[in-house]
């Protein structure tokens, strides 16, 4: 995810949609951010078989300059994604 170049102080927003496409639940769902001038909202817990749930992901830079952080996501039985976040202050 890159979120263009965007003035200190100012915020650009994502979403994004994580998708349960099997026919089974899943098991409780984990996001975890790491990183800086990036913030994470979301509304996963666990989800029914074809359900999905919403991250938001607000890119606010602190300063000038380049910014990467990084979004894991991890539910039981074996799901496991990372996104690599990646953002301009200026």
């Amino acid at each position: 995810m890159t979120f263009a170049a965007t003035a200190v102080g100012d915020e650009r927003v994502e979403t994004l949609t994580i998708d349960n496409d099997s026919a089974a639940p899943t098991g409780p769902i984990a996001l975890v951010m790491h990183g800086r001038d990036v913030t994470l909202s979301h509304d996963c817990t666990s989800l029914a078989p074809h359900t999905s749930c919403t991250a938001t992901v607000v890119f606010g830079p602190l300063a000038v300059g380049p910014s990467a952080a990084t979004l894991t996501l991890a539910a039981t039985p074996d799901g496991r994604a990372i996104v690599e976040i990646t953002g301009l202050g200026r």
